[in-house]
């Protein structure tokens, strides 16, 4: 028994009409891509305050360097131990958009880190963020250290162990 197979080529008029539509469905999605990032960089979504612990900060990037930062949340109290703490990834914009003075947050940053000091970060949420900007859409503005973390203190008076 013989089977004849057919072998179907794509012509070179069928493959420019292919590579057209791939540049162009390309080009599209990159301008999208784009003007989203344009429109968005500018737009604040939201702003607030957290209090937690910085337990990592750092420059990094290969092309070009943000600050980046970990905080460890405040979670639930039980006992004499912290319960659920949840990580917070925040940016450090160096364009210092807003006013902050970006020199004295990466100092106060460090120096609550190095010694286990609890702090309150102030920050905008953007809605896009540009890379060279930060990898997260958390801008730090400022930054106020409270005090050591204390496990052990508790804010309820009635409290009994």
């Amino acid at each position: 028994m013989v089977y004849k197979v057919e072998v179907t080529t794509i012509g070179k008029k069928e493959m420019g009409i292919i590579r057209k539509w791939v540049g162009w469905s390309a080009l599209i999605a990159a301008l999208c891509l784009g003007a989203y990032q344009g429109v968005g960089n500018g737009i604040e979504y939201s702003e607030g305050v957290r209090t937690g612990m910085v337990n990592k900060f750092s420059n990094k990037g290969l092309f070009w360097k943000t600050y980046e930062g970990q905080m460890a949340l405040e979670g639930i109290v039980s006992g004499n131990q912290m319960m659920g703490a949840n990580i917070w990834d925040f940016s450090l914009d160096r364009q210092e958009i807003h006013g902050e003075d970006t020199k004295k947050i990466i100092a106060q940053l460090k120096e609550c880190m190095e010694n286990g000091k609890k702090v309150k970060i102030s920050y905008i949420q953007q809605l896009a963020v540009w890379p060279w900007r930060g990898d997260t859409k958390y801008l730090v503005q400022k930054v106020e250290p409270i005090g050591r973390m204390d496990y052990n203190e508790h804010p309820d008076e009635n409290y009994n162990e």
